[in-house]
């Protein structure tokens, strides 16, 4: 593959680990980046839960704390990896 590629991944990851997910493809995808986020679990990607989902799935709720750390890290790699490739 011969396209720039931009891996983020959540070191504490329990449903799609970085083992064999996000590290596998970074070493097998030519001039590839990947970020690591510390700290960071397969939920802390999507948004902050509302009252509603706090309820109904407190298991996705429950990085919420981490979510705006992790959302400003990978959004200012995502700025930096696109204005070195498309700059």
């Amino acid at each position: 593959m011969q396209v720039p590629t931009l891996i983020i991944a959540g070191d504490k990851d329990q449903i799609t680990p970085k083992e064999q997910n996000a590290e596998f493809y970074s070493k097998n995808i030519t001039g590839s980046e990947i970020l690591v986020l510390t700290d960071v679990e397969h939920f802390t990607f999507l948004n902050k839960c509302s009252s509603l989902g706090v309820r109904l799935i407190p298991h996705v709720c429950s990085t919420d704390d981490k979510k705006d750390e992790a959302h400003t890290a990978a959004v200012n790699k995502i700025s930096d990896f696109l204005e070195k490739t498309l700059g």
